[in-house]
């Protein structure tokens, strides 16, 4: 497609740091409805062929990008189908009003959105807080693969209490947030900051990474496995006896990433640095398996990691993979509600 980002990093313009979300903000504010539009009409061609050679029951387009829930109205019009607007973000990460810097196309976003809202035939959305923002929408949340999820396993014995993160580090999902916290642990306890460790899958797009290590004093207790296939990733982090996600301040209370049923269903206490009020915090207030932190909270997170390594060094912590409170987020959950949106679906006269 004629997608300004993709040709930017063919032609070696693109670099990783464009890859985060100022980064991509600053150059996908310059199109709309997204810089993806340039592959909406040989989308829409594709589309029409396959509706013309195959017989469809309705039309679902997914977001972000955008620009899809374009394709999905053109051919929802053309067939005469019934079409599910399906919104995994607001517009890519933030609300419209926050993506667009200025009030034309802020306007004209949720212009868009309005008229997405009122002409598809049913609107899903990934989390309450974008049902809140469209004003309307079936909640159905991302999923975990069960059979990606029985790879997990209890980790194995070697003294060490290790921290995994699951996915990416970024300027939206921060990792300082838990090294000041392992800082403050090692003044209430250093001998048992001596048996802490870090395990990370995933890529690092944080600058001067290097540096925040050596700033709390954590390089030599950091194992970086970089991007790995998903089997791979579960058995790295299977050794691990929590799992640690972190977002931004700005965007954390209505954001719920994919990767946290991952983690809900490898059995770990979850430690996520989010506000008390964020969908996330809500979710693992419900699992009764998790601590949440932010700026003003870290005495509480700090005694929590100590009391789980306590159960640790006597080895009563006890980690059940696929515990009965993630059942309702595995797969074929998702896949039956859908199926439901889909049977409820009537085909405009």
């Amino acid at each position: 497609s004629w997608d300004p980002q993709r040709l930017l990093h063919l032609f070696g313009a693109r670099k990783i740091k464009d890859a985060t979300i100022s980064g991509g903000k600053k150059i996908s504010g310059r199109f709309f409805p997204d810089p993806k539009v340039g592959w909406v009409r040989s989308a829409t061609r594709l589309g029409r062929t396959l509706a013309t050679n195959r017989h469809y029951n309705a039309i679902i387009s997914t977001s972000p990008p955008i620009s899809t829930h374009l394709v999905g109205r053109k051919l929802a019009q053309e067939f005469r189908l019934p079409w599910v607007a399906d919104f995994r973000d607001y517009w890519t990460g933030y609300k419209a009003e926050d993506w667009f810097d200025n009030e034309r196309s802020i306007r004209r976003a949720k212009k868009l959105l309005s008229r997405i809202s009122s002409e598809a035939s049913s609107i899903s959305v990934v989390n309450p807080a974008i049902a809140e923002y469209l004003g309307q929408g079936q909640v159905i949340y991302n999923s975990f693969d069960p059979e990606r999820a029985s790879l997990w396993r209890p980790p194995k014995r070697s003294g060490k209490f290790v921290i995994g993160i699951l996915g990416t580090l970024d300027e939206l999902r921060p990792i300082e947030p838990l090294l000041k916290l392992l800082a403050g642990v090692r003044e209430r306890s250093p001998e048992a900051f001596e048996k802490i460790r870090l395990a990370q899958v995933g890529q690092v797009n944080i600058e001067g990474f290097e540096s925040l290590l050596d700033q709390y004093r954590m390089r030599n207790r950091i194992d970086l496995h970089g991007t790995r296939n998903r089997q791979e990733t579960i058995e790295l982090l299977s050794d691990s006896s929590m799992l640690y996600i972190g977002l931004s301040t700005s965007k954390a209370q209505d954001l719920v990433p994919g990767r946290l049923f991952d983690m809900l269903a490898s059995g770990r206490s979850l430690l996520a640095y989010v506000p008390a009020d964020s969908m996330i915090a809500a979710l693992l207030n419900e699992t009764g398996n998790g601590c949440c932190y932010h700026v003003d909270d870290t005495d509480r997170a700090e005694e929590y990691v100590l009391s789980r390594y306590q159960l640790f060094t006597q080895d009563e912590l006890k980690i059940d993979t696929l515990p009965e409170y993630a059942e309702k987020y595995s797969a074929e959950q998702m896949a039956a509600q859908f199926a439901g949106l889909f049977e409820s679906l009537r085909a405009p006269k």
